[in-house]
């Protein structure tokens, strides 16, 4: 008996239930699960071996770093000294810190040369700043709605921010475009404020970048005196640039994935079918007809596949209880020449690997041992218990061992099909693929699908920060936008101080929803993760 490799429990008097492993086609045999009777008892995650190295190879990595910078500092090595002084570099457990106090000549004089339309530019971000804050509320509240209200009437939560956890609902072979993709929206924000404060003529007394632990988070310092004697548009110019920019970025890598399919036209395809990229396990199946990285997938039974969206919905489809009644109208002379014998008790011999029991569809006490690939051939047309068959041929059932499996007829190009007899969830998880497919037998598509899957993260990430930025909360560019916008519109009326404690309170609020928001992302990742 294998070991099952996630166990399920739950919060009630029953034994552990185990989710149900893949079928496996060669050997004839499903990997069973060991219940165990236990009253209450908290369901853990068992973390693969991968899983534990890569922690470990982190943990070592970070400890790696910190022992050389001490031993380097401890026995003044004065080449090491002289380049921690000229990068600012600060060196703590699970923490770096890059500090500069140049500006790039080259960058002041871009900002005067192009004044004019530097500030029509940054102009622009005051405007999609202004827009871009009551929408960054009203989706953290939303999402915060759905995820408390929805959660609990135990219907299906659709909420529009996500919440990424390394290693939980990211995987840690993604945590390169994390990190990358993190450090390249932080440090296109800050660049936005570096150039409006450059254009305005603050003085900036130093900008770097930190990483804790795996989060990259850029930072600018400047002269807060400056800030307080130029104009109120001139303000809102440096404290909307960081939002600006990111919109900006989050856009223009949009456009490059949805002109992505024009560019690589001549080396590949797309909306015809689906590439084979990664599996997470290997599916057992004869030489030749398992399913293998750079396979082109163009349909899983009579469901044609051309995209990612097509290939998730014909899972759902799958998943679906009601695919458990579709069927496949085979000739009943096929039937009769390639049927085995069956007894009362068994359908097929044991030791077939090839074989398995059919039902037909319309009289249940009717049971055939055929060869599965040779049947599906033979098949003419889908049927189910609602349609029927021609007189020539019998609408046949698979017999499925459990309620979750299926069969399901992956179709290859230039290839046999494979063939899946299990839950239709396992083999989603564990296979990764994409849009397009090769036109040249040579040509691997892993270097489309890293530029792709590259863009995709480098959107999210940099729009998301854009709407958390806008948010009015503290340590957010919301919070400075909130006080200037109250300053200019409440002063005459209001004194400094009830000023100060309406924008404290407002941005109080905006910080809780944060908190709130992140807690709850957190706890609905981890419930779907462990449940």
């Amino acid at each position: 008996m294998n070991k099952p490799q996630k166990i399920t429990a739950y919060w009630r008097p029953t034994c552990i239930t185990c989710k149900p492993q893949p079928y496996d086609f060669v050997n004839k045999q499903s990997r069973s699960c060991v219940c165990v009777s236990i009253l209450c008892l908290v369901k853990v995650l068992q973390f693969n071996m991968n899983t534990i190295l890569v922690i470990v190879f982190f943990i070592m990595t970070w400890m790696s770093i910190y022992l050389t910078h001490t031993i380097l500092t401890s026995c003044l090595v004065h080449p090491y000294l002289r380049f921690t002084q000229a990068i600012g570099l600060t060196v703590k457990p699970f923490f770096l810190r890059f500090y500069c106090t140049r500006v790039d000549n080259r960058l002041k004089l871009f900002t005067r040369d192009y004044e004019g339309k530097v500030r029509r530019w940054f102009d622009l971000g005051i405007i999609t700043t202004f827009i871009l804050m009551p929408v960054s509320i009203f989706l953290v509240f939303q999402t915060i709605a759905s995820s408390l209200f929805l959660s609990r009437q135990n219907e299906g939560v659709s909420t529009t921010l996500y919440l990424l956890v390394p290693g939980v609902n990211l995987p840690f072979s993604q945590i390169f475009y994390f990190v990358i993709n993190l450090l390249l929206s932080s440090v296109f924000h800050e660049l936005g404020h570096l150039i409006a404060a450059l254009r305005e003529g603050i003085r900036v007394d130093g900008f770097g970048l930190m990483i804790f632990a795996l989060v990259p988070m850029a930072f600018v310092e400047m002269d807060g005196n400056q800030l307080q004697k130029i104009s109120f548009k001139a303000r809102m110019r440096i404290f909307c640039g960081g939002v600006w920019h990111n919109v900006v970025l989050g856009v223009v890598a949009i456009l490059a994935i949805l002109l992505l399919p024009y560019f690589a036209a001549p080396l590949f395809v797309s909306g015809q079918g689906v590439s084979v990229i990664s599996i997470a396990n290997n599916w057992q199946a004869p030489t030749g007809y398992a399913i293998e990285e750079g396979d082109h997938i163009h349909g899983i039974n009579h469901c044609p596949v051309r995209d990612k969206e097509t290939w998730k919905e014909c899972f759902q489809r799958f998943v679906d209880n009601y695919s458990r009644f579709e069927g496949y109208c085979v000739p009943n002379s096929f039937i009769q020449s390639e049927k085995i014998e069956v007894t009362l008790n068994q359908c097929c011999p044991e030791d077939s690997n090839r074989h398995h029991c059919f039902v037909d569809a319309h009289q249940n006490n009717l049971k055939y041992c055929l060869q599965v690939r040779e049947t599906l051939l033979a098949s003419e047309m889908p049927c189910n218990l609602t349609s029927t068959c021609s007189s020539e041929n019998s609408c046949l059932l698979i017999h499925l061992e459990n309620e979750k499996f299926r069969l399901m007829e992956f179709q290859r190009t230039n290839k046999p099909s494979f063939l899946f007899l299990g839950d239709p969830r396992a083999i989603y998880q564990s296979t990764t693929v994409i849009n397009y497919t090769s036109k040249f037998n040579f040509l691997s598509t892993l270097p489309i699908y890293y530029f792709d899957t590259f863009l995709r993260y480098l959107s999210s990430f940099s729009l998301g920060l854009a709407l958390i930025n806008a948010m009015p909360g503290h340590m957010m560019d919301g919070k400075w936008i909130s006080r200037e916008i109250a300053d200019f519109f409440l002063s005459q009326t209001l004194s400094k101080s009830s000023i100060d404690v309406i924008v404290r309170s407002f941005c109080t609020i905006g910080t809780a929803a944060i908190v709130l928001f992140t807690t709850t992302s957190i706890s609905n990742i981890v419930q779907s993760t462990l449940f």
